[in-house]
């Protein structure tokens, strides 16, 4: 179980593995707890892709830039590019929306 009081809203967030209703997510769970230990989240470099495989070509790594602020999709998994019809590893996201709204039906 989630610890309550982890929520950022202030409500508390326990919830069981088994109340998660996406089984993606539900798989991912119990490694985010086993990496968390008795901490709020893993530390930096505990979760790797080789925990994630089964999500890993959803993941999308966006890095902020700064002044102006735009987005930019240092990697897309390939799942998105296969729902939307457009790659958009090393775009700004506000080019990839213009390129992949044209595939959406």
């Amino acid at each position: 179980m989630a610890k309550a009081g982890d929520s950022w809203s202030g409500v508390s967030s326990a919830v069981a593995a088994e109340e998660i209703s996406h089984s993606d997510l539900r798989r991912l769970y119990p490694i985010w707890n086993q990496k968390c230990s008795s901490r709020r989240y893993p530390a930096p470099g505990e979760v790797t892709p080789r925990d994630m495989l089964h999500v890993l070509d959803r993941i999308t790594l966006v890095e902020v830039r700064r002044d102006p602020l735009p987005f930019y999709w240092r990697v897309v998994g390939g799942w998105w590019r296969d729902r939307f019809g457009a790659e958009g590893t090393g775009m700004y996201a506000d080019q990839w929306i213009g390129i992949s709204t044209q595939y959406v039906a």
